[in-house]
């Protein structure tokens, strides 16, 4: 479990970082699943969950495997830093299975909403029912905290069906993404 720390001393943003944690933590954690936050020792599974949602996009580069690679760590490096300065490093969490990582969730509140900015499972753990019980944590927390989900994802990324059937909606094109929203089933706000 989280360490709360005595709340006295903590601002309104630690606060609502400790309570999302919590809401994510209860949810999740059980026999075999287990969530817990990313730290530096999970660099290489990080880079590797990258480099596997990138794969297609790095294919049709008509450069270089090398050109390649170089590109594919700046992004992770921008990635990272994306991260880092929007959500904090509370945001980012390390998905287990037995103990074992097996995926990366990336949620944190901006702009009055929770945003699912990644969910990523090694191959051998998609299309089992994890990244759904991922993202119905997701929506109990934003439940729980009265605000929407948004997300964006690649018109061609299998991702964007499960989405839908979760009930998210389209609401935005972005220069590459959709954009898509969820809301609480109290909210008029959509």
């Amino acid at each position: 479990m989280v360490d709360t720390k005595d709340d006295t001393y903590m601002n309104a943003e630690e606060k609502k970082k400790v309570k999302l944690s919590n809401i994510l933590f209860g949810i999740i954690s059980n026999d075999s699943i287990n969530l817990r936050f990313a730290d530096n020792n999970d660099h290489v599974i990080i880079c590797a969950l990258y480099s596997d949602m990138k794969a297609f996009d790095m294919s049709i580069i008509p450069e270089s495997d090398d050109i390649r690679q170089k590109l594919l760590l700046t992004q992770f490096r921008a990635r990272n830093f994306s991260f880092d300065t929007m959500y904090g490093r509370e945001a980012q969490w390390i998905v287990e299975r037995d103990g074992v990582a097996v995926g990366s969730l990336v949620v944190g509140e901006l702009d009055g909403a929770l945003r699912l900015a990644e969910i990523a499972l090694v191959p051998e753990h998609r299309g089992g029912g994890l990244g759904t019980a991922l993202i119905r944590a997701v929506q109990a927390a934003a439940v729980a905290r009265h605000l929407p989900i948004r997300l964006q994802v690649h018109p061609l990324n299998p991702a964007r069906h499960l989405y839908g059937r979760l009930g998210f909606a389209e609401v935005g094109v972005g220069m590459a993404n959709l954009e898509m929203e969820w809301h609480p089933p109290f909210s008029d706000a959509h």
